[in-house]
C-alpha cells in the first residue's frame, strides 16, 4: 500500500509539472540547480532603450537575435512573436517550423494551443457577467452553479472572486487535468467531469494562493449556467466575434486543426496532439494565433475597448490588471486572472503576465499596462524558452533604472523562531514538503532533493535565502505563522501550509460539522 501511494504521488507530481510554466523540470532546463545566486539585472546604461520598443525595424532586428538564440538554446522547433505598443502592432512575426518535417514555417496565422493563457480569457468572461449584473464577484459560487454543491469545510463561502484570484482552498486542485491524444475526436461534457472529480474547500477561501486548473474550470461552467450556454458558446459570441478572433477557439475544429503547428519534445521529437477531458477546459483548453491575440492585446491596453466596441468596463480591466493577492505587500501574485510571477524580472514596473504549457505547446502574454505595451508569444514545445525572451525585453526596453537597495537584516532569536518552525506542505504540489528549523540566529529551510537554504530575516514576516529568492510567511486570523511562500521554483506554485495547522483546521471543520449533524438531528 506505502508502495502504491509512492508510486501515485510520483505520477501525479509529473503530471502537475506540465500543467504550469513553474515546473521543476523547467527551471533545471534553465540549467541552474535551486539555489544557484541569480545574475544582477542589467541597470539602464545612455545606449539602453528607456522608451520601450518604438521603431519596428529596430524591434525585429532585437526580437531576430534574441529568437536566435532562445530557440537554439530550448530545441525549439517553431514560434511566433507579436508586439503591440501605442494603438500599433509592430511586430507580428514567426521563426522556424510550424511542421519541420513538411517545412511548412511559422506565420502570423498558425495556430497553437495557449493552455493556461485560457485563463485570463476565463476571468473575462466572469467581468463581463459581473459589468452586467448577473454575477457579483463576492457572493457564493454556489448561486452560480445550477444546483451543483462544491464541499466546503471551512465556513466561509467560496466566490468568484477567490476562483479567479486562485485561492480557493481546494484541497486537489489540478484533479480535473486529463489529457490524451485518443480525446481529441471525443466529447466529454463540463458537468459530468466536474461533478465526478470534485474535490474540497479546506482553507478558508481568500487566504491562500494555490495555482488552480480545477476553480477556473468551474468559473468558466459559472458563466455558462449564468447565461444559459455553453460555456463554448459565450466565448464565441461575447468574446471571439466582437474581438473578430477568428481563429480562435475553446474547441478544436478541423479548419484550426490543418493550421495547428505540430508538437515536439524536449529533444525536437514529434509528439502527439493530446485533447481534454473535459473537451470544453476555461483553465487552458484554447487555440490562436498572433494576428487574433494581438486584437485581445490591443483591447487590454485600450481599457476594454476594440474597434469603437467596449468588450469590458474600464473598471473591470483595471481590476484585472491590479494586483489583488500579496504574500509580501512588496511581492504581488495575482490579480483578477493574471499573475505577477518573478518580479526581479519586471524591472519596477508594472507588469502582469499569464504564461501557459500543454504537452508541445506553450504560450506566454506579457502587458505593461503603464507603458501602453504588450506582447504574445506561442512555441512548440513545454520548454521555459517564453522566460528568456520576457526577460531580454524587459532587460533591453524597460531596464531598471537603479540598482536595488540592499536590504538590512535582523537576527531571529530562539524564542521567535518557534512561531515558524515545523514542517510545511506545497498547497498544490502535496508531495513537496519542508521542514523549518532554527540556527544560529536564522531559520533553515529543508525540502528533500531540492536542497537546503539558510534564511535571514528583513522583517519579521519577510525573509531571503542565500541567492536573493524572498520568502514570505503569513499569519491567519488568529495571528499564528501558518503559510509561506517561497518565491522560487517549484515553490511558485502555490503557498506551503504548516502540517500542524492544517491538521487544527481539518480537525476544527470536522469537529464543527459533526456538532451541527447533531443538533439538526435533536431538531
Amino acid at each position: 500500500m506505502k508502495k502504491w501511494i509512492r508510486t501515485n504521488r510520483v505520477v501525479l507530481l509529473l503530471t502537475v509539472l506540465l500543467l504550469t510554466v513553474t515546473v521543476i523540470t523547467a527551471y533545471i532546463g534553465l540549467g541552474k540547480a535551486p539555489n544557484t545566486p541569480q545574475a544582477p539585472t542589467p541597470v539602464a546604461s545612455e545606449e539602453a532603450s528607456l522608451e520601450g520598443p518604438r521603431d519596428a525595424k529596430e524591434l525585429e532586428d532585437f526580437a531576430d537575435g534574441i529568437f536566435a538564440d532562445a530557440m537554439e538554446k530550448f530545441n525549439t522547433v517553431g514560434s511566433n512573436f507579436a508586439v503591440v505598443s501605442n494603438g500599433k502592432v509592430l511586430l507580428n512575426k514567426g521563426y522556424g517550423y510550424a511542421d519541420k518535417e513538411n517545412k511548412i514555417p511559422v506565420d502570423s496565422s498558425t495556430v497553437f494551443q495557449i493552455g493556461s493563457v485560457t485563463k485570463q480569457f476565463t476571468a473575462l468572461a466572469a467581468m463581463q457577467l459581473v459589468d452586467r449584473g448577473k454575477i457579483d464577484l463576492h457572493h457564493d459560487i454556489q448561486d452560480y452553479l445550477g444546483g451543483m454543491k462544491i464541499p466546503n469545510t471551512t465556513g466561509k463561502e467560496l466566490t468568484m472572486y477567490d476562483l479567479l484570484t486562485y485561492t480557493s482552498g481546494f484541497d486537489k486542485p489540478d484533479i480535473l487535468s486529463e489529457s490524451k491524444p485518443e480525446y481529441v475526436d471525443q466529447y466529454f461534457p463540463m458537468k459530468e467531469s466536474l461533478e465526478s472529480n470534485m474535490p474540497t474547500v479546506v482553507r478558508p477561501p481568500g487566504e491562500a494562493y494555490t495555482y488552480d486548473n480545477y476553480g477556473f474550470t468551474l468559473a468558466g461552467y459559472a458563466v455558462g449556467e449564468v447565461t444559459g450556454m455553453s460555456f463554448a458558446q459565450y466565448m464565441e459570441e461575447h468574446i471571439f466575434k466582437p474581438l473578430g478572433m477568428n481563429s480562435t477557439n475553446v474547441r478544436f475544429t478541423p479548419e484550426l486543426l490543418d493550421r495547428m503547428a505540430a508538437h515536439y519534445g524536449p529533444e525536437g521529437e514529434l509528439i502527439s496532439l493530446e485533447g481534454f477531458k473535459p473537451t470544453d477546459r476555461p483553465s487552458g483548453g484554447m487555440v490562436s494565433t498572433a494576428d487574433d491575440m494581438v486584437k485581445y492585446l490591443m483591447m487590454h491596453l485600450n481599457k476594454g475597448t476594440y474597434a469603437g466596441k467596449e468588450i469590458l468596463s474600464s473598471n473591470s480591466i483595471e481590476q484585472m490588471h491590479t494586483y489583488q493577492v500579496f504574500p509580501d505587500k512588496e511581492f504581488p501574485v495575482t490579480t483578477i486572472g493574471f499573475e505577477g510571477y518573478f518580479k526581479e524580472k519586471m524591472n519596477g514596473h508594472h507588469v502582469v503576465l499569464k504564461g501557459g504549457n500543454v504537452t508541445g505547446h506553450s504560450s506566454l502574454i506579457v502587458i505593461l499596462p503603464e507603458e501602453n505595451t504588450a506582447f504574445y508569444m506561442s512555441y512548440n514545445n513545454d520548454s521555459m524558452m517564453s522566460l528568456d525572451v520576457y526577460e531580454a525585453f524587459m532587460n533591453h526596453y524597460y531596464p531598471k533604472k537603479a540598482e536595488d537597495p540592499q536590504p538590512s537584516y535582523s537576527p531571529i532569536s530562539e524564542q521567535q523562531a518557534k512561531d515558524y518552525v515545523g514542517l510545511y506542505q506545497n498547497t498544490r504540489l502535496g508531495s513537496i514538503r519542508t521542514q523549518v528549523s532554527y540556527s544560529d540566529e536564522k531559520l533553515v529551510m529543508e525540502t528533500g532533493d531540492l536542497g537546503k537554504s539558510t534564511l535571514k530575516m528583513i522583517h519579521p514576516l519577510l525573509f531571503e535565502d542565500e541567492s536573493g529568492n524572498k520568502v514570505a510567511f503569513q499569519k491567519n486570523e488568529a495571528g499564528q505563522i501558518t503559510y509561506f511562500y517561497y518565491m522560487q521554483l517549484p515553490h511558485y506554485v502555490g503557498y506551503a501550509q504548516k502540517v500542524d495547522m492544517l491538521r487544527h483546521s481539518l480537525m476544527y471543520h470536522r469537529t464543527a460539522s459533526m456538532r451541527l449533524i447533531f443538533i439538526i438531528f435533536m431538531l
